[in-house]
């Protein structure tokens, strides 16, 4: 279980594009018959959409979870920097060096 206050995990570009794609934000968004695909035949689906899209109309989804990468490493930061100050010596996070 993760510890409270810890940021969450960034989102793939793929993630992106499938919440996107829920949401209506994504032409041409998914068809009716996919109302009735289980939850498991859904992914496949969004992700034989995925595996179509060019590298143009992926580029924006790829450079939404780049931000969101960054996000999670500054969010990383501050928390590892947070249990510093507070004393605690057994902080639960680690950061790689760079």
């Amino acid at each position: 279980r993760r510890p409270k206050g810890y940021p969450k995990n960034p989102m793939s570009a793929l993630r992106i594009f499938c919440r996107d794609l829920q949401a209506g934000k994504v032409s041409p968004g998914l068809p009716e018959e996919t109302l009735s695909l289980s939850p498991k035949s859904l992914q496949r689906y969004i992700g034989g959409m995925w595996r179509e899209l060019s590298d143009n109309a992926r580029k924006p989804f790829i450079q939404m979870a780049m931000r969101d990468r960054e996000r999670h490493r500054e969010e990383l930061k501050a928390t590892w920097r947070s249990h510093l100050v507070s004393g605690d010596c057994h902080a639960p996070l680690t950061l790689r060096s760079e």
